[in-house]
């Protein structure tokens, strides 16, 4: 089996990226390298998520904020 962890570049036949054919006495190193691969996409996501959780919360609290004050000009 040959895994790649690589990318091609637009639609040219460049690759980067390392490539590495799966044996018996390399699956281990191959497995421990894919699992670090995956924590980190893993952890990048998350930073995403909660960047974008954070920019919810905050658009909420102007939304609300925004409607109390409108509130208060349209009683006057």
């Amino acid at each position: 089996m040959f895994i790649s962890l690589g990318r091609m570049l637009g639609k040219s036949k460049f690759r980067i990226g390392a490539g590495l054919r799966i044996t018996k006495t390399n699956i281990w190193w191959m497995w421990l390298v894919l699992m670090f691969v995956l924590i980190f996409q893993m952890m990048w996501y998350v930073c995403v998520l909660s960047f974008w959780m954070i920019y919810a919360v905050c658009y909420g609290i102007y939304w609300v904020v925004k409607k109390i004050i409108q509130t208060i000009k349209g009683n006057r």
